[in-house]
């Protein structure tokens, strides 16, 4: 019998599509928001002010990865908490089975609730950024743009 590794355990989890940073990014970011709407309601500013700064810093820090995969199709994802990841299998794909499955979504349980509903449109957009990418002079200035 085989037994249990931690190390095996991860990378299943992976495979998957779970991670714990993504799960903790999310829960961070949506425990942070329901704080911010609870003390919204007390009648203590300060409390709710520091909730809302440590709100705005983690979803900052998250929307910043989130403009570089929409903008540029790349993942600047270090710790695994984007709500898109590349897939395990993306070496080995080639044509429109890499556009499919190269790139795709965590569960949702380890996306901020804020995303859940537009995470397929998210993962649609970075693929077509990453794409535009790839076409014959994708990297000339944009032309200068014309008056209405």
């Amino acid at each position: 019998a085989r037994g249990w590794s931690e190390e095996e355990d991860g990378d299943v989890a992976e495979a998957r599509g779970w991670s714990e940073g993504a799960a903790l990014a999310a829960a961070l970011i949506d425990t942070l928001g329901a704080e911010v709407r609870a003390l919204d309601a007390t009648a203590d500013p300060t409390l709710g002010a520091a909730a809302a700064t440590l709100l705005k810093a983690a979803v900052g820090a998250y929307a910043g990865q989130l403009q570089l995969w929409l903008e540029r199709g790349e993942l600047a994802d270090p710790h695994a908490e984007l709500l898109v990841r590349r897939s395990s299998l993306a070496s080995e794909l080639r044509g429109r089975a890499h556009w499919e499955c190269c790139y795709v979504l965590r569960p949702a349980g380890c996306v901020p609730s804020l995303y859940v509903s537009v995470r397929g449109h998210v993962l649609a957009a970075g693929r077509a950024a990453r794409t535009l990418k790839l076409l014959p002079y994708s990297d000339l200035p944009p032309p200068p743009p014309h008056p209405l």
